[in-house]
């Protein structure tokens, strides 16, 4: 089914891994982020529910029909297609049969079978830097959890690409575009969220775009942080006046249902010190360049900004941290207690193996970062979940090294799984 060149992803070695052992499987994720291109790439057939729903909404089963495995692109929108490939799964009794997308989870008020045993969940990101070429991919991290010191290396790219990077985005439909026509992707996603794709309320209730608007923008505000649903109602009221918390959940939830927004849980650990870990998560956008457009934050503006630039660069590295990690089959949190005191990532592999990142933009804040990594080990009862793989500083310098403490410096521009 290869339409165009293909740039490989990081999630291909899952697709392939869950086709061969499951009769179906769902890849979700945000628009954009090339869940149909990857899939085109391992389909023998397609349909396309958005260009014929009412033939699937009336035959099904013919929509179904055709070489294995066939995409059934944005099966969300009739989902009864979800059960029909279900009874087609345990009557062939055969791996590899469909592949489903979508970039929205389906109404409520539609319930479909859970697809246990049928069906295998991958989740697709937009591009991390190393999946784009911007990273040389110098560092690997499943390595760093096998070695105790990485060999000095300067990477090739600078804070000024990396800001361009940033705003950009990871959109696969950027890469081959012209600089200023990349640059509006973003923005015109946002906008797009903004008038049209924002899912309706399922209660009826009229939407208020300008308000939606604000919320966005208040999520882009706080970016990487840790952020209730209080906060960021009265980031929205300062700037309206009103508005209610139902439908301050309702925007919530419709961004998540759409992939836009995305949370990054806390830890749960076992502590040494007496003290209480929070459970409310840090709030990103799908990708960076998400809440740089809602924000209107170029990489001029950034140069001058930054607190901005420190948060949103936190989410790059979340975002390409997150798709490393589970190309390793491990999960990424954050730690955060009682008393406020915060290490930025935790990765955690299936096999009980951890490690601490901290995220820092320049050389001059390092030692701080180590100290604060150091500072985890007094807090967390080691004697039960072991001692860390290994300590990291995520940064946007040019140098890769291990510090005299044995922590390492890392620039995002060198990393890959």
């Amino acid at each position: 089914m290869n339409q165009t060149t293909y740039i490989p992803r990081l999630v291909d070695n899952e697709i392939t891994r869950q086709l061969s052992a499951m009769g179906a499987l769902l890849i979700e994720g945000p628009k954009w982020c090339g869940k149909t291109r990857s899939s085109l790439e391992f389909s023998h057939s397609a349909f396309y529910t958005m260009d014929n729903q009412e033939l699937a909404k009336i035959l099904p089963d013919e929509v179904l029909r055709g070489d294995t495995p066939r995409l059934i692109d944005e099966w969300q929108l009739e989902p009864v297609l979800w059960d029909r490939a279900r009874r087609l799964i345990d009557t062939r009794e055969l791996p590899g049969q469909f592949i489903f997308t979508g970039s929205s989870t389906p109404e409520k008020e539609q319930p479909v079978h859970s697809g246990v045993g049928r069906f295998a969940l991958v989740r697709m990101h937009p591009m991390s830097l190393y999946e784009s070429k911007e990273s040389d991919g110098t560092i690997s991290l499943s390595t760093l959890f096998e070695e105790k010191t990485i060999k000095m290396h300067q990477s090739p790219y600078s804070l000024s690409h990396i800001l361009w990077a940033l705003v950009r985005g990871g959109w696969p439909a950027s890469l081959s575009l012209e600089k200023k026509a990349a640059a509006l992707l973003a923005g015109n996603y946002v906008k797009l969220m903004q008038k049209r794709e924002f899912p309706t309320s399922r209660k009826g209730a009229p939407l208020d775009r300008a308000k939606l608007t604000l919320f966005i923008r208040a999520l882009a505000r706080v970016s990487a942080q840790t952020a209730n649903l209080s906060t960021i109602i009265a980031d929205v009221r300062e700037r309206a006046g009103t508005l209610a918390r139902d439908t301050a959940e309702n925007y919530l939830n419709g961004l998540h249902n759409v992939f836009f927004a995305i949370d990054q849980p806390a830890w749960n650990v076992s502590l040494r010190a007496k003290v209480i870990l929070r459970q409310t998560p840090k709030r990103h956008l799908a990708d960076p360049s998400l809440a740089a457009a809602a924000l209107s934050a170029t990489p001029e503006k950034l140069r001058h900004d930054f607190r901005t630039l420190g948060h949103l660069f936190e989410s790059l590295c979340f975002r390409d941290v997150s798709i490393y990690a589970q190309s390793m089959e491990g999960e990424l949190s954050f730690y955060k207690d009682s008393s406020n005191f915060e290490v930025d990532q935790i990765i955690n592999l299936a096999d009980g193996r951890w490690a601490a990142i901290e995220v820092k933009l320049g050389d001059d804040q390092l030692d701080d970062a180590a100290v604060k990594l150091k500072e985890l080990l007094n807090r967390v009862d080691t004697r039960h979940i072991g001692a860390p793989a290994f300590l990291a500083i995520l940064y946007a310098g040019q140098y890769a090294y291990t510090r005299e403490d044995g922590v390492h410096v890392i620039p995002i521009t060198c990393l890959r799984p």
